[in-house]
This record gives structure tokens, C-alpha cells and sequence, in this order.
């Protein structure tokens, strides 16, 4: 086997005497040995205590030498198994405790900084396996210990957000660092603190162990100090100030270190860059900055990026960043970039150039000589991040469910229910669920969109918030009203893959036909204008897929010929179960992908609106009382005119009503055959019905060509004549028709029964 140490200009030590934990030192230097068996294990750990080193879990990929050791430890199996006993267990013998887990082979012993006789069992026991093993089979075995053997011994960490285990379960993961170096103190009780003891068994294996499950000895142990169940939504936990009081700061390295709940290791902290998140060694779930403490949330916050080499946490391992600038010209835009040489963490757009030498100073570059000129667009189809030899940059950032490979034919039951019930009918699910895998597959436009109506509490937002943000992420997905969606100033749609508009209803708006044409543009038109503050406008490519959602039951007018909206039935009905497991969608979201990646896409139905009865329903509901004339005289609709058939008429009108009457009449007579309508004839039945204004031969015909109605001279009656041809259905009973009787002029109400 091969054991890693790394030292510095400073002793890797506790001191006891000033009572700092262990030095945070950021550049180290390294060294390796190799060898087997119990014995050399002890004479390496001795000798490299000796001057003051520490044990570096893991495989380095390279010797260091005063530098970072961030990005260059390996994850692969060890045959080194360390067990780290924290607090005082029910034993009075270290062997005592060892037979009890299982163990009876040579170990090698250290003690902890802390004890304070020779046979105490807290410390360090180092135990070489027969084989080599994944460390997250030792870590399941290890909690599965703590578990079952010392469930009266488990107590709430300092965060009381998970549990402080009496057997470390992680002090075997990559890269952790084993202190084992005698303290800093005036008298040491302990004479020699790393001890051989050898046994007839030389080796040790590790049972493989199913993962346990902690969560209800960390619930019950919160709720017997009247603390709510934990909250968990994606390792992050919510937390509030009464559960986690922070004592005091530091800042070390571009990273902030907190003691919290009266702990003393610094094991908690956050980047100086952007103090946001708290992470902490202890493989304890993070919780926000802000939750806690809001005051120093705020405090910290930088104003400029910090100075020296910029951080961040990859896969949890710290890597470093590096500064670059160069200039975007179509938009004449600056950009300001942090990369790791693989993809892009964080940019930043200005429109001076005097900004940029600042921010390569700031972040540890070189002042900037030449600009040079990058192409920057947003494809999601391209898996790179940037190239530098192209002098190419993706706005594209793909998250982790983006990523997912896994195929699955289960479709997660929460999911399916919320879709669903969204949906209305199996049809309609089905063809939003095709939309959708169209989308994750691709990560192309559909040129159709969805419009989801119904009342409150259907669980149209939870669509977007809980599902659609987090797969796409909340760079690529953007909520607005309709007002916003349509503003001349839409940077936002310049790397915007769902848009999902709220609350939408085309009426609100000034220019209801300007909004709409925009709005159509979005989702079917290849290319995009972008307007964004202060920049030229520029071209951007299309792949954007727009949903909208809305309470109202006509928020949209569309006609027979739209080819871009989906229309699922209205849903009357609240969804009564969403607030009890809304926030377990969370859990779902990897199965969900996994589900769309085995989908059978159908491209063609994905770019093809659904016909069905509330797609009618909308269309007929969207027309003026003009479109409905002309729409049911091209279809032979003589059912629409039968309707305006009346019992009884103001006097006024009897004249007028009997043309139009005549001629409904033979239109249905003549039902189911070629009839020649003429102009005359068709204008007549149309004043009577829609009663314009100021009208004329002329406007009529100009009218008809509108709609779709072109004449043709012919002769009628010894007549030249214009006429169309039309086959009106039958009606649907010739019976119901009103029956004319003209009753004395005196009368002021004709009725025609």
C-alpha cells in the first residue's frame, strides 16, 4: 500500500496551550511511502509524527511542493482502514471495543489530543485490510455501527442538523487529513501516543453493509430538544437562528470559517466571493448564510470580487479559478470570466474597458493588454463551455439533471399525478409529456407552446418552481407576466430555454395584437433581436419554449389556422394534496429525467399542436360576431343562421326580417347541395345579423376577400351576376324552423309563430 503525508512551514498540530484546533495552511508540500504490514504501517506513522506531518487520505496525483493540494487527491480504494473514536464509549479496553464491532487483528493505536491516561480508547486506530476497498462501503458500515451498537450515545452535532457520531464515519473519505502529531501543551499525560498492538490475525475485511437510514434518530433527538423534523430539499437544509447561533468568524485563504453552537474546529464555512451557502467537513447537508444569521450574511457580502486567487468547491474539492477578458463585438459587450480551465464558473458583462484591468487584478491576473475579440453565444447543444483556441464562449450551463444519462421506463408517481391533473385527459398528458422529452432530449425549440387554464391552487406554479427551474436551471428558465415577456428590453431571452408566463391574459395589454405577434415570434421564429441596456441590438438564435398559465377562461384569441398553441381542458378542480408533499417533488427530479431520456419522442406531434374539443371551443370563442358570419357561411354552418330565426321582432324590422328570413328558409331547403348565393343575397343576411354601420356594396365586397370569399361573375335568372357556391349540412330538424304569420300593423311586436 502507499501512505501520503503532507507538512508545511508550520507543525500540523493541535495546541492545546492556545487552544487553536489545527492550522489552516493552503500551501503544502508532500511525501509517499510504500509498503505492507501492521508493522511498517506503525514505524511510517512514527516516524512522519515525528516531524510534525499529517496524514493525507487518498491518492495524490502529483508530489506537491508548497502549493494546493485542491483538485489533485484521487478517489480509489483503500486497504488502510482508520476508525476515529470522538467521545467516551460504553468499554473499558480498547480490545474490549474492537471485538465488539467485530475486529480482532493487529492495529496500530494514536490517542487523541485529548486523553489523558495511557489505556483511554479515543484516538486514532489504523488497521490494514486484506483487500482493497471503496470507501463508501467502509462509510456504510461505520454508520451502520453507530446505528445498532451506539444509538444511547448519539447526539446532535453542533448545527443540530445531523448527528455527532461517536465512531467518525468519514475520516476514511478522499482527502480528509489525520492529524497525528503529539499536541502543543506544558506536560503531556501520554507517553507514547502512537502504540503497536499485534495479534494472530494481521488483517481485517469489512462487511458490505445497505445504506442506513439516520434521519429518525436525528428527528427524534431534535424533537426531544422541541425542534421541528429536519427539512432537507437537495442538501441544503432550512434552518432558523434558534436552532444554529454562530459564535465567531474568520477569514482565511478567500474563505470564511465559522464556530457555531459553541463548537471549536472551524469545520463550517463559506466562500468569501460569495457567502452564501455553508459547507462544513463533517459531511453534515449545508444551510444558508442568510437563514441564520441575515446581519452577517449582509456584512460579508464583497462589493468587488476579493483579491488574490479566486475559489470554488467542485465535487467537493476546492479548485482554483482564473481571470480572463476579452470583448463580445456584435453587442460591442466586455466580458469578465472566472474558468478552471474546463468550463466557465461565473462571468460578468460591462461596457467599459477600464473595468477590465481592475477585475484581472482583483482576481490574481495579469493586467490585460490586447482585447481580444470572442464569438459568445448560447447553445445548449454544445456540451463546452468554452474553447479557448476558437476563442468561442457558451452562455449555456447545463445542470446536474441535464447531465443525467440513466434511462428509466418508470414515470415518478408525484410527478405523474401533478402533470396529470394539470392535463385534465390521458390525450393531453400524453402529448405535454412528448413536448417535454422533446425538449430535454434536443434542447431545441418546439414551435409550439402550451396555455394551461383553470382556478387557483391546480398547481400551475409548482410546474415551473418545483420541476421545470431546477431540471433547466434558473439561468435557462424565466417567470414573467405577459407585459414583461413583451417589453422592448428582453436580455433575458437571450439564453432562455422555458419562458412561462403567469397570469396570462392578451386583453390586459395596450396593443393586444402588437403583444401577440411578439409573443408568437418567441415561440416559433429561429432568430431573436435582443435588446439589452445600454447595447447594441443583436441576433441571437431561438430556443426558447414558452408555457403560459391563467385563471381567466379567454385569455387568448387564436383562429383555425394558428399552428402554435396547445390547449388542455380547463381544470375546475384544486389540486387539495400539492401543499402536503410539494417540496418532495425534489425528490423525484432525477427519476423524472431518467424518464424523459427512455421517452419515445415524437417529433412531429411535439411541433404539432393537439386538436381536440377545448381547441374548438377556443377558436370559436375568439371570434367577433363578424368572423363567426363568414367562418359558418364558408362551412356551410346552416345551423348558425337558423339561430337568428325569430318568434317575434320589433315592428320596425319586419321588413328587413322578412328578406332575411326568405332566405334563410331556402338556404336549408336546399340543404345538402350545390346553391348559388349571390353577393346581394349574402349582404342582406348579413346586415340583418350583424348590423353595421355606413355600408355599402363596396366595403362588402372588400369584406368578403378578406375572408376568404371570392366571387365569380355568372349568369342568374337571364342575369350577369356575382355569386359563390356553397354547400350548406341540413338542419338538424326543419321542424323548429319559426313559421311566418304578419299580424295587423297596429301591433308594435310582430310575432311569427
Amino acid at each position: 500500500m502507499q501512505l501520503n503525508f503532507i507538512y508545511a512551514n508550520k507543525p500540523l498540530v493541535k495546541n492545546l496551550i492556545t487552544g487553536e484546533s489545527y492550522p489552516l495552511v493552503s500551501k503544502v508540500s508532500s511525501a509517499s511511502f510504500a509498503g505492507d504490514g501492521i508493522m511498517w504501517i506503525y514505524a511510517t506513522l512514527k516516524l512522519t509524527a515525528d516531524i510534525k506531518s499529517a496524514l493525507l487520505t487518498g491518492k495524490l496525483t502529483q508530489t506537491l511542493k508548497e502549493e494546493s493540494r485542491a483538485g489533485k487527491v484521487e478517489d480509489e480504494p483503500t486497504q488502510l482502514l482508520i476508525l476515529d473514536v470522538d467521545k467516551k464509549l460504553p468499554f473499558t479496553t480498547r480490545d474490549e471495543f474492537l471485538n465488539a464491532i467485530g475486529i480482532n487483528c493487529s492495529y496500530v493505536f494514536q490517542h487523541s489530543s485529548r486523553s489523558k491516561s495511557e489505556d483511554s480508547i479515543e484516538g486514532h486506530y489504523f488497521i490494514e485490510l486484506n483487500e482493497k476497498t471503496e470507501r463508501e462501503q467502509i462509510k456504510r458500515w461505520l454508520k451502520h455501527l453507530n446505528l445498532t451498537l451506539f444509538t444511547q450515545e448519539l447526539e446532535l452535532s453542533n448545527s443540530r442538523l445531523a448527528l455527532k457520531w461517536p465512531l467518525d464515519p468519514i475520516v476514511n473519505d478522499p482527502a480528509r487529513i489525520v492529524y497525528i502529531a503529539p499536541p502543543i501543551c506544558e506536560s503531556d499525560p501520554i507517553q507514547e501516543r502512537i502504540v503497536l498492538i499485534e495479534k494472530d490475525s494481521a488483517q481485517f475485511s469489512v462487511p458490505d453493509i445497505q445504506p442506513p437510514d439516520a434521519e429518525p434518530f436525528i428527528n427524534q433527538l431534535r424533537g426531544e430538544i422541541n425542534l421541528e423534523p429536519r427539512a432537507l430539499n437537495k442538501h441544503i437544509i432550512k434552518v432558523t437562528p434558534d436552532e444554529v447561533k454562530i459564535d465567531e468568524y474568520k477569514e482565511n485563504n478567500g474563505f470564511y470559517y465559522f464556530n457555531i453552537n459553541g463548537g471549536d474546529s472551524w469545520a463550517y464555512y463559506t466562500r468569501a466571493d460569495e457567502p452564501d451557502v455553508v459547507s462544513n467537513f463533517k459531511d453534515e447537508p449545508r444551510f444558508r448564510l442568510k437563514d441564520v444569521d441575515p446581519e452577517l450574511h449582509k456584512q460579508l457580502q464583497p462589493e468587488l470580487p476579493m483579491s488574490g486567487q479566486p475559489l470554488t468547491l467542485d465535487d467537493g474539492q476546492i479548485v482554483e479559478l482564473e481571470p480572463m477578458v476579452f470583448r463580445e463585438p456584435n453587442g460591442d459587450v466586455y466580458y469578465q470570466v472566472l474558468h478552471d480551465g474546463k468550463k466557465i464558473h461565473k462571468y460578468f458583462k460591462t461596457s467599459g474597458k477600464a473595468k477590465l484591468r481592475d477585475f484581472m487584478l482583483s482576481n490574481g491576473g495579469p493586467a490585460p493588454g490586447i482585447i481580444d475579440d470572442w464569438t459568445v453565444e448560447f447553445n445548449p447543444c454544445d456540451h463546452d463551455s468554452f474553447r479557448a483556441d476558437e476563442r468561442w464562449m457558451n452562455l449555456f450551463t447545463p445542470t446536474p439533471f441535464m447531465m443525467i444519462t440513466d434511462k428509466s421506463t418508470d414515470m415518478p408517481p408525484l410527478c405523474e399525478k401533478l402533470i396529470r391533473h394539470l392535463c385534465v385527459d390521458d390525450e393531453t398528458y400524453h402529448h405535454f409529456i412528448n413536448w417535454l422529452a422533446f425538449i430535454y432530449q434536443t434542447r431545441q425549440k418546439t414551435g409550439t407552446s402550451w396555455l394551461f387554464h383553470g382556478t387557483t391552487g391546480t398547481g400551475k406554479g409548482t410546474l415551473f418552481n418545483k420541476i421545470l427551474q431546477p431540471i433547466f436551471g434558473h439561468r435557462h428558465t424565466h417567470s414573467c407576466t405577459i407585459e414583461h415577456a413583451v417589453e422592448d428590453k428582453n436580455e433575458h431571452m437571450e439564453h432562455c430555454m422555458i419562458l412561462f408566463i403567469d397570469e396570462f391574459d392578451i386583453a390586459d395589454m395596450t396593443d393586444s395584437s402588437k403583444a401577440f405577434n411578439k409573443l408568437k415570434n418567441y415561440i416559433t421564429e429561429e432568430w431573436l433581436t435582443i435588446r439589452a441596456m445600454r447595447t447594441r441590438q443583436t441576433q441571437a438564435k431561438n430556443y426558447t419554449n414558452v408555457i403560459m398559465t391563467t385563471n381567466v377562461d379567454l385569455a387568448i384569441k387564436i383562429d383555425e389556422s394558428d399552428r402554435r398553441v396547445n390547449l388542455p381542458p380547463r381544470q375546475n378542480q384544486s389540486f387539495t394534496e400539492l401543499p402536503e408533499w410539494r417540496d418532495q417533488i425534489d425528490n423525484e427530479l432525477g427519476a423524472l429525467c431518467s424518464y424523459l431520456n427512455a421517452y419515445a419522442v415524437d417529433e412531429r406531434a411535439a411541433r404539432t399542436p393537439l386538436k381536440n374539443a377545448t381547441r374548438a371551443s377556443m377558436i370559436a370563442a375568439s371570434r367577433t360576431s363578424h368572423e363567426e358570419f363568414f367562418y359558418s357561411f364558408k362551412n356551410g354552418d346552416i345551423e348558425f343562421f337558423l339561430d337568428h330565426l325569430q318568434t317575434q321582432i320589433p315592428l320596425d324590422e319586419i321588413v328587413e326580417y322578412t328578406r332575411f328570413e326568405s332566405t334563410i328558409r331556402e338556404w336549408a331547403e336546399d340543404a345538402g347541395g350545390d346553391q348559388l348565393v349571390t353577393m346581394p343575397e349574402l349582404m342582406e343576411v348579413y346586415k340583418y345579423i350583424c348590423k353595421p354601420k355606413n355600408f355599402t356594396m363596396l366595403k362588402f365586397k372588400h369584406m368578403c376577400s378578406h375572408n376568404g370569399l371570392e366571387f365569380t361573375r355568372t349568369t342568374c335568372n337571364s342575369e350577369r351576376v356575382l355569386a359563390y357556391t356553397v354547400v350548406f349540412n341540413k338542419p338538424v330538424d326543419m321542424s323548429v324552423i319559426p313559421k311566418r304569420n304578419i299580424p295587423p300593423q297596429s301591433n308594435k311586436v310582430v310575432n311569427l309563430k
